[in-house]
């Protein structure tokens, strides 16, 4: 590991990590930070090395140590991490937290394709937009055995600071998949036998009322569509769905919102 010493809220490393606030800079220059002692050590845990990280002074050798043990201990080869000793002002202008925080990682993407070997369900965000909600979903995936989230060119970034921390480090458990679209996701489905079940909230069948074919078929591999709460799911993933399923509530009630109704 490298290490330098940043005082100035002015320094270009800081400049530049600042930037990738900025959904067009994190997709240009394909980086994304990750802000937290919790994210860093889930990043570790699932594999991922981080490229740089800005660490509060104070909080420098604990972080190297736990970067260390994560590359395989003092007997490894040392990991190519540059470690970026901060004041509080450079920690503050970093940070997106109110409060500030004691470390702020930056990793290179790690979304993946679409892959013919995984188990488990599958879910497709259309056009879902809400960085909270994308975030529940990521994390409830995670939790509950499914294989991988898919986004849509128009739903939300899941590298953006919100979704990260709605998905409480599950970003770097779950794959993720970027920008497909739904003629590559029925595709998709099809090539793999993936039954396509859509969230319908007007004419869908109650989640409860599922014959039990039906609840076979949610007990095996399958795709989940998940539209955003305004537009909800679109028509041509509506009509390739074998099952439309929507939660029953009372008339007076507001609908759900996606990360509630999908989980």
């Amino acid at each position: 590991m490298r290490t330098r010493e940043i005082i100035s809220p002015g320094n270009t490393a800081v400049k530049e990590a600042v930037r990738l606030r900025r959904k067009r800079n994190r997709y240009e220059q394909h980086l994304f930070h990750a802000e937290g002692e919790d994210l860093l050590a889930a990043a570790l845990a699932g594999g991922y090395m981080p490229r740089q990280v800005f660490v509060l002074e104070g909080n420098v050798s604990t972080t190297m140590e736990t970067i260390r043990d994560a590359a395989g201990g003092p007997d490894a080869s040392e990991p190519d991490v540059e470690v970026c000793i901060c004041s509080q002002p450079v920690m503050e202008k970093l940070s997106e937290l109110g409060s500030g925080s004691r470390v702020i990682a930056v990793f290179d993407f790690i979304d993946r394709q679409l892959a013919a070997e995984t188990a488990g369900p599958l879910i497709y965000l259309a056009g879902v937009g809400d960085p909270g909600n994308a975030g529940t979903i990521i994390r409830s995936a995670s939790a509950l055995g499914g294989c991988g989230v898919a986004f849509s060119p128009d739903a939300v970034d899941p590298y953006s600071f919100k979704c990260q921390r709605a998905a409480m480090g599950a970003v770097f458990r779950m794959p993720i998949h970027l920008d497909v679209t739904s003629n590559e996701m029925i595709a998709y489905a099809t090539s793999r036998g993936l039954a396509i079940v859509s969230s319908d909230p007007h004419h869908g069948l109650a989640v409860w009322d599922s014959s039990v074919e039906e609840s076979r078929l949610l007990a095996g591999d399958f795709l989940l569509v998940l539209g955003s709460e305004r537009k909800g799911v679109p028509q041509k993933l509506m009509e390739v769905s074998c099952l439309r399923l929507r939660i029953p509530q009372l008339p007076e009630a507001e609908s759900l919102n996606v990360a509630m109704a999908g989980t």
